[in-house]
């Protein structure tokens, strides 16, 4: 979607940062990367496809931001409750 160029991000960087988010998940049933790619893929629907970005007028960064959001959202949970 070009928010990595949009936002002047080196893409070594951004991908050191997206492997340092995966590594601080935990294994846990729920709450885990692979719930957070789930989350990521819904909204990057929503934002996309349904246009809600658009209707929104995000900035690139704030696209980007709402990405990383989805995708950080459950770090580190314990996956013990909701």
């Amino acid at each position: 979607m070009g928010l990595i160029d949009a936002n002047h991000i080196q893409k070594f960087t951004f991908l050191s940062f997206l492997q340092g988010i995966s590594q601080s998940y935990n294994k846990v049933a729920y709450h885990s990367k692979t719930h957070a790619a789930d989350v990521l893929q819904a909204l990057h629907y929503f934002l996309k496809l349904g246009k809600l970005s658009e209707r929104l007028q995000l900035t690139p960064l704030e696209h980007l931001g709402a990405l990383v959001a989805a995708i950080s959202h459950d770090v580190d949970h314990p996956g013990f409750n909701n």
